[in-house]
């Protein structure tokens, strides 16, 4: 005969299962899937951390990484609610939303895309590139504009080479090998790529343009005036990938994740992370916060290169930082 305490624990652990049993799929259904645009690059390390490491998964976020192959797909997939947001070139949001009135803004920084400019091993100097083709994602979007202004500082005027639409860095390196285009700007770990593959490096963007602010966090007002809450707590997994990445222990394991991600050698991500998210000006964005002084030479740039017209936008109304402000709360 069982004793009554007996009794009393067995229906108490049995109460128990069935409860933790019960919570369980309440917690699973919780988790918001979040589609996140991005270019391939090692300026997505932080969000490929905070996957692996659960730092989203404490947040109640389930990433769902998309790979964009252009601006213009990235562009348009996040604006027509194929993406929900993503890592973009600062001046891509501008650009559409001053030339086709969307409804993008940016929420938080993201960095670590260092520029450098690199060309076809023959080519021996800047006036070399008169008459070629050079590979760029959009011609009136992105880094086309630093480019530009790389070219013109070096004496080469628009008109005197030729911008070919190839698509993200990565398109844009294949179009290079295959002779396609004789020069492009590349972003890490494209960069490393480049060096090993024997294209002649021609500068970094910080050389002609000091502080210029590369890439951040976008959505559109229309989802995240339905999903706050949501892109909140995507901000706040992303900061702790950004602190994850910047602590000099885990360096090894970053190379890891990132070059299981992107299909490369350890040794190519190692140097990437240590080169390009810890450059001193385009480097990641501690904490991610927001680039608001390199927002404003980034409409400069699109002013000087012809298209925007004066009076110059205000630059806050690319960016609202109400939701970073309550994520780091």
């Amino acid at each position: 005969m069982k004793s009554p305490l007996l009794s009393a624990v067995v229906i108490g652990l049995c109460a128990a299962s069935i409860a933790g049993w019960a919570v369980k799929p309440a917690l699973a259904l919780a988790a918001e899937t979040v589609k996140v645009n991005v270019f391939p690059g090692t300026a997505n390390l932080p969000l490929l951390v905070a996957g692996e490491k659960g730092f989203f998964e404490k947040h109640n976020i389930k990433m769902e990484l998309v790979y964009a192959r252009s601006s213009k797909e990235q562009m348009t997939g996040v604006r027509d609610g194929k993406s929900d947001l993503g890592s973009t070139a600062i001046d891509n949001v501008i650009a559409y939303n001053v030339s086709e009135k969307t409804d993008f803004f940016m929420f938080m920084g993201v960095g670590g895309t260092t520029l450098h400019f690199f060309v076809n091993p023959g080519i021996k100097s800047f006036r070399d590139l008169k008459g070629k083709p050079l590979a760029v994602d959009a011609p009136t979007t992105g880094f086309a504009f630093v480019l530009q202004k790389i070219l013109y500082e070096n004496g080469i005027k628009p008109g005197e080479y030729k911008l070919v639409s190839v698509g993200g860095t990565g398109e844009r390196f294949q179009s290079m090998k295959k002779k396609a285009a004789l020069g492009s700007l590349l972003t890490p770990p494209f960069i490393v790529k480049a060096q090993q593959a024997g294209f002649k490096d021609m500068g970094e963007v910080t050389r002609y343009i000091p502080d210029y602010a590369s890439t951040a966090g976008f959505t559109t007002r229309r989802w995240a005036g339905t999903h706050g809450d949501i892109l909140v707590r995507y901000i706040k997994g992303n900061i702790e990938g950004v602190d994850w990445v910047s602590d000099p222990n885990n360096r090894n394991e970053a190379a890891s994740i990132l070059a299981k991600d992107l299909k490369i050698s350890i040794e190519v991500a190692g140097k990437s992370i240590v080169e390009d998210l810890f450059h001193p000006a385009m480097g990641l964005n501690k904490k991610a916060a927001f680039p608001v002084a390199g927002t404003k030479i980034v409409i400069a740039l699109r002013a000087e290169m012809g298209y925007l017209k004066p009076p110059l936008p205000d630059p806050t109304q690319f960016y609202d930082l109400s939701y970073y402000e309550k994520a780091i709360q």
